[in-house]
């Protein structure tokens, strides 16, 4: 009988899975596999989305360098527009405006800004916006060379009519005097230069003006100069100063030079003129214009100017 039951119990040890075990197990990984699956589906539209976000990124990119790209402030490209284009599925805008009406023509640079809108529809229909704006410094590229060219003229007539520096060369094979021996005694006054450098006196002037209503017309409060700006053709420094209805510039030249050349760049929220040359209306004279550049050639005198707001 012991043996019987030990057999027995050595079958019960060895038995196989049955259908329950079989099936709670199937339950278990098919809820794996299915939460596995959801996963690499989601990480698969997130990928895709973030691939179509950074082609339209790419392309805003593209756009911003192209309009950096216009080193001119008078390229007519960058003159104050709203554009757009369509590439594959997306829409392309930009925006170029001016910031703070610096870029006026006698301006040696300016500021413009740049704004680039790319929109397209996502896998759901919705609409999607990406948006990238720049601040782009325009330079004229022609301004640095024309300062280094006067810089170099102004610095070659320090030197004297020769075009330089110190004593002439003589020919070294050429004794001027061989027959005269100067005396061994004899020092000649050695603080006594024989050839010593051109003085430059360096000069001061004044360009000031004021600001009145034509007719007689009273101002409000927010009326009057908005930006004054000297803009020297060599260079030498200048100061602006200025309130609602005065100004005052003050520049520097020296004795090398006839005097003081350059613009003053005057800046209003109304339309201006320089009083005798201008007015607010009428076809004989120039119209008045909220930026009035005015340009001077070789003053040595200080300047006062009326200036007319419409």
């Amino acid at each position: 009988m012991n043996g019987l039951v030990n057999i027995g119990r050595y079958h019960n040890r060895n038995r196989g899975f049955t259908i329950v075990e079989a099936l709670v197990a199937f339950v278990v990984l098919a809820v794996g596999l299915l939460a596995l699956f959801s996963f690499h589906g989601a990480t698969q539209r997130t990928n895709s989305d973030a691939k179509v976000q950074a082609e339209a990124v790419a392309l805003g990119e593209a756009k911003l360098q192209e309009l950096e790209s216009f080193l001119s402030s008078v390229d007519p490209r960058l003159d104050e527009i709203d554009d757009s284009e369509t590439i594959d599925q997306f829409t392309v805008t930009w925006t170029v405006t001016d910031a703070d009406n610096t870029c006026a023509p006698s301006s040696s640079s300016c500021i413009k800004i740049a704004e680039v809108d790319v929109d397209w529809n996502d896998r759901n229909g919705d609409p999607q916006t990406v948006t990238l704006n720049s601040s782009i410094n325009m330079k004229r590229p022609t301004k640095g060379a024309e300062n280094f060219v006067k810089f170099t003229v102004a610095t070659m007539s320090l030197a004297g009519e020769d075009g330089e520096w110190g004593d002439p060369e003589t020919d070294p094979g050429t004794d001027p005097d061989p027959g005269t021996e100067p005396d061994p005694g004899t020092d000649p006054d050695p603080g006594t230069d024989p050839n010593p450098d051109p003085v430059v006196t360096t000069y001061t002037l004044t360009i000031s003006g004021t600001l009145s209503g034509a007719n007689g017309a009273q101002f409000q409060d927010a009326d009057g100069f908005e930006d004054v700006s000297a803009d020297p053709e060599l260079l030498y420094p200048t100061n602006c100063t200025y309130t609602k209805e005065t100004f005052s510039c003050t520049a520097q030249y020296n004795s090398n030079s006839p005097g003081w050349s350059g613009d003053v760049v005057l800046t209003s929220n109304k339309d201006i003129y320089r009083s005798g040359n201008g007015s607010c209306t009428g076809p004989s004279l120039p119209l008045a214009t909220k930026t009035l550049t005015i340009t001077f050639t070789g003053i040595s005198q200080n300047q006062t100017l009326s200036i007319i707001a419409c």
